[in-house]
C-alpha cells in the first residue's frame, strides 16, 4: 500500500510540473481525466465484443456472426441490402 501511495505522489508531482498546475483540485481533475482517457482506450470501445470473439476458438461461425452483429449494431453503419 505504501508503494501505491508513493507512486500516486510521484504521478501527481510529475503532472504538476508538466501542466504547471498549482491547485489541488486542478491536479485531481487532470489526473481523473487522464485515468478516464486511459480506461476508455483500454476498454476497447464498440469492437470489444468482436475482438473477444477472436480469442474464443470454440465459437462456431454463427456465434461469431452474432458477436460481430452485436458489436457493430450500435455504430449505426449503413450496410448494403441482403440478398
Amino acid at each position: 500500500m505504501l508503494a501505491l501511495a508513493k507512486e500516486r505522489a510521484a504521478v501527481r508531482t510529475a503532472l504538476t510540473r508538466a501542466l504547471s498546475l498549482s491547485e489541488t483540485a486542478e491536479i485531481d481533475a487532470a489526473l481523473a481525466a487522464a485515468i478516464r482517457a486511459a480506461f476508455q482506450e483500454e476498454s476497447g470501445g464498440p469492437f470489444r465484443a468482436d475482438r473477444a470473439a477472436g480469442f474464443e476458438p470454440d465459437l462456431a461461425l454463427g456465434q461469431r456472426r452474432l458477436r460481430f452483429d452485436r458489436a457493430t449494431e450500435p455504430l449505426g453503419l449503413p450496410l448494403p441490402a441482403g440478398e
